[in-house]
């Protein structure tokens, strides 16, 4: 991973908690444990990776495990540019 790589994946992440847009909110902050989104803000957060990372986000990957947290949202679809 190049050091470019690493900026890009922390201003994904950064963008992310920018969305979330709460105080005590982290990378490792449960998303809907914590009621920091719930289903419908859901579908602005999977817009905004669809955004950032370039790419749709299939049906599939739309499941809890994935979106548990940033760092969750972050390894699924941050994906080094080919």
């Amino acid at each position: 991973m190049t050091s470019e790589t690493v900026v890009k994946r922390e201003q994904f992440r950064k963008r992310l908690l920018a969305f979330i847009n709460h105080p005590d909110a982290t990378a490792e902050t449960a998303l809907f444990d914590g009621g920091l989104i719930d289903s419908l803000a859901v579908l602005n957060l999977i817009a905004l990776v669809e955004q950032t990372t370039g790419r749709p986000v299939p049906p599939r990957m739309v499941v809890m495990k994935h979106f548990r947290t940033i760092n969750a949202i972050v390894d699924t679809f941050w994906k080094e540019a080919a």
